[in-house]
């Protein structure tokens, strides 16, 4: 629910950037958009940012919350993934 609503959001976000930062150079509609899906997270730092969260993890809380971040790692490398 959040966690997915999170990774959207700063997806369009992160597009939305993606696409006014090459808004200046003369490129066409088809090219800004490919730069902007290029630049779109690939999911290879969740990867490493999940399991290292639960690892470093010392108390029941801290567990609990790495739980989260290691949950929404793995929905954004299911979402993003290519």
């Amino acid at each position: 629910g959040l966690g997915v609503a999170l990774i959207v959001i700063s997806g369009a976000f992160r597009f939305a950037a993606t696409s006014n930062a090459v808004r200046g150079f003369s490129l066409k509609p088809k090219e800004r958009l490919f730069v902007a899906l290029a630049w779109l997270p690939k999911a290879t730092v969740q990867a490493a940012v999940g399991a290292v969260a639960l690892d470093a993890a010392d108390s029941s809380g801290e567990r609990e919350r790495a739980r989260i971040v290691l949950t929404v790692a793995v929905l954004a490398i299911v979402l993003t993934a290519p």
